[in-house]
């Protein structure tokens, strides 16, 4: 088994000397004979060891006789030894987990903490070829997104330091004959011939009837999990180039946008993958609330030809189709953005809302009220019923301005300018005290029917803290 681990470890650059190596270690065959191999072979590997315990205190004195044996057999071998007690009820009940997935979050808050504090390079774990076959099997049978079917990675990223998984090149048996031929004798935990785990069940009952068929059953199972993630990793690397390039980031609250014309034209794996990395920057933690059927929906709004639609998501995620342009957005309490009709008076500076002002002011001279900018408007003083009025657009709301034969409804002016529907709610109007519609804000300007063109003009100035452009090269 020697030369298989450090010809694995060779081949994947797993270790890179001189480091500090953590070592994971329950007290079972699998972290004792990592332990012991590491141990044996540290000059060669130019590394030095530190033993870690954990004790998850789920299984009282059994659980500390576990570690109490660790630090016993690194005493023996002259290891440096650090234990560490967490309490995974505690974490159950604080953050609504259940005890497996509180037992890994206690677990890897330990590891991050302890390689800080040692400095340590690398994270050595125990998992071993046969954990591969199980991991892979039970992904096979319930998940649908391909990188999950690639099972437990040889080496990932955690904070500045690196997990790495030796064992994954050899299997349970060959780790049991190492135990026996260097006199190891180690920790069994009770619960893992309980078949209402699920890994215990895949173990037991469907993992030897592969093993019949193909007795390198393991040796399979890993080199394809080592294909799956190298095609895993250069795919990801390519998507996320895409996800900045195609995605229009705001807010984790305010959603990103994307554009489907140019998001149709890529393949349909990368497109996979910028959708699942763009709910990866949406959602805080989104295991199990979504499935495979959310990305066929997500498939189906982009390349069906309906002008507008919204689809609801899990935990108030909303995916609205606005013309061309997709956005996913969390749903707000509406009252934020809204209303109700305020009164401004001349000379008056008006604050609305997000950072957005409205100021009156009178212009005695005559002037040319026909401005290109789209957040100044002129209005002939006599011309309308004062006092002026600011509010949201409502049901109904029509607008005229010069040269339009009669009126115009404001959502015909919005759909014929694309606004998309999320923007809409958000466009402020301006009325006369008769709630005449005379100006929706740096979109239309309208014409009260009985204006002659002669001042006083009544000038409004619709201004924004770094408005960044006219509203129409907002959205």
């Amino acid at each position: 088994m020697e030369q298989e681990v450090l010809s694995f470890i060779d081949k994947h650059k797993l270790i890179k000397g001189p480091a500090t190596v953590l070592i994971g270690v329950s007290g079972g065959p699998d972290s004792m004979a990592l332990l012991h191999l590491l141990n044996r072979y540290k000059e060669n590997l130019n590394i030095e060891i530190i033993a870690l315990s954990i004790d998850h205190q789920l299984r009282g004195e059994e659980s500390k006789a576990d570690s109490e044996y660790v630090k016993k057999q690194c005493k023996d071998w002259n290891i440096p030894f650090k234990r560490v007690n967490v309490d995974v009820k505690s974490y159950i009940k604080k953050y609504k987990l259940s005890q497996q997935t509180a037992s890994r979050k206690a677990r890897y808050d330990v590891y991050k903490k302890v390689l800080k504090k040692t400095n340590a390079k690398y994270l050595a774990l125990g998992h071993h070829a046969d954990d591969q076959v199980e991991t892979m099997l039970m992904a096979l049978a319930k998940v649908t997104r391909p990188e999950i079917l690639s099972g437990i990675p040889l080496k990932r990223p955690l904070d500045e330091s690196e997990i790495i998984r030796p064992l994954l090149s050899v299997n349970k048996m060959m780790i049991e004959t190492y135990c026996k031929q260097y006199k190891i004798d180690p920790r069994y935990d009770a619960s893992n011939e309980d078949l209402d785990y699920e890994r215990n069940y895949y173990r037991k009952k469907i993992v030897p009837l592969l093993q019949e068929r193909n007795p390198n059953l393991f040796k399979t199972a890993q080199v394809m999990s080592e294909k799956l993630q190298e095609d895993h990793h250069y795919l990801e690397k390519e998507a996320k180039e895409l996800f900045d390039s195609l995605i229009i980031k705001k807010t984790r609250v305010q959603g990103v946008s994307l554009d489907r014309r140019e998001f149709r034209k890529i393949a349909k794996p990368l497109q996979r993958r910028v959708y699942q990395l763009t709910l990866d920057y949406l959602y805080e933690n989104r295991e199990g609330i979504l499935s495979y059927e959310h990305e066929a929906i997500f498939m189906q709004l982009v390349n069906e030809g309906n002008s507008n639609h919204i689809l609801d998501f899990p935990l108030g995620l909303k995916l609205e189709k606005s013309y061309d342009t997709i956005h996913f957005y969390f749903k707000q309490i509406e009252t934020s953005d809204q209303f109700y009709p305020l009164k401004i008076n001349i000379g008056e500076k008006l604050e609305l809302k997000n950072n957005t002002f409205l100021t009156s002011s009178l212009i005695k001279n005559l002037v040319d009220v026909k401005t290109d900018d789209p957040n100044v408007f002129y209005l002939e003083k006599n011309s309308v019923t004062l006092p002026l009025k600011i509010r949201n657009r409502q049901p109904g709301d029509r607008i005229t301005w010069e040269g339009l034969n009669g009126s115009k409804k404001i959502k015909d002016i919005l759909i014929d300018k694309k606004i998309p529907r999320k923007k809409r709610d958000e466009l402020i109007v301006v009325t006369d005290n008769n709630d005449e519609v005379l100006w929706l804000i740096g979109l239309v300007k309208g014409l009260p029917e009985n204006a002659l063109g002669k001042p006083p003009y009544i000038k409004l100035e619709f201004s924004r803290l770094n408005l960044g452009g006219t509203y129409e090269e907002r959205y």
